[in-house]
C-alpha cells in the first residue's frame, strides 16, 4: 500500500488531517494492519503522523462476521 499518495493530497487540499487503515505483509509473519493519522502543521509546513498496530481490532472484526454469517 502507498500511503505517500495520500500524504501529497493532504499538503495540498483544505483539510488537516488525514486518516488510513491499512494492511501491511512482513516476510515470514501474518499480515499486519496499521493506523495511520497525520496532522498537517500549516504554520511549519509539515506533518506529524503516528502509526498505530490495529490488527488485534480487525482480526475481531474479522472475527465477528464469520460468526455472523454463519448464524
Amino acid at each position: 500500500y502507498n500511503h505517500l499518495v495520500h500524504l501529497r493530497q493532504l499538503f495540498t487540499s483544505r483539510s488537516n488531517q488525514l486518516e488510513l487503515e491499512y494492511p501491511v505483509d512482513f516476510e515470514g509473519e501474518k499480515r499486519r494492519w496499521l493506523l495511520l493519522r497525520a496532522v498537517k502543521i500549516d504554520e511549519q509546513d509539515s506533518i506529524v503522523m503516528a502509526h498505530l498496530d490495529i490488527t488485534p481490532r480487525k482480526e475481531a472484526e474479522a472475527a465477528m462476521m464469520r460468526a455472523r454469517d454463519a448464524a
